[in-house]
C-alpha cells in the first residue's frame, strides 16, 4: 500500500505540471499488477489503486513496470530523505546529498549535473 500512496502523490503534484508520458516502475508486483489496464483489484488497497487509475488518465501516455528492488535503489533514497527531512517537492533536479546516487543509477559522468 506504501507504494501505491507514494505513486498517487508524485502523480497528483506531477500532473500540476505535466501532461506528456509517463513511466511508473515499482519494485511491487502487486502494485504493478493492479495498476495494469484491465486489472480487477479486490484487495484492501483498491481505493488507492483506483485512485491512482484516474490520476493516469490526463497523462498523454502511461506505461507502468516492475522493477527489482536493486534497480530501485534511487527510489528507495529518495524516500528514505523524505522520511528524514520531510516531503519536498524538486522539479529537475534532486537534492545535492542523493547526487551521487543519481550518477551510479542513471551511469553518468559526475560533470554532466
Amino acid at each position: 500500500e506504501a507504494q501505491a500512496i507514494a505513486i498517487f502523490v508524485g502523480l497528483s503534484e506531477l500532473h500540476k505540471f505535466y501532461k506528456g508520458p509517463i513511466c511508473i516502475e515499482t519494485d511491487c508486483v502487486a502494485v504493478s499488477n493492479w495498476l495494469q489496464p484491465g486489472s480487477r483489484n479486490r484487495s484492501g488497497p483498491f481505493p488507492i489503486i483506483a485512485d491512482v487509475k484516474e490520476l493516469i488518465v490526463p497523462f498523454a501516455s502511461a506505461s507502468i513496470a516492475s522493477a527489482n528492488r536493486e534497480s530501485n535503489v534511487l527510489a528507495h533514497e529518495l524516500a528514505a530523505f523524505a522520511r528524514r527531512q520531510g516531503d519536498c517537492l524538486t522539479i529537475l533536479d534532486v537534492p545535492d546529498a542523493l547526487r551521487q546516487s543519481v550518477v551510479e543509477d542513471c551511469n553518468l559522468n559526475p560533470g554532466s549535473l
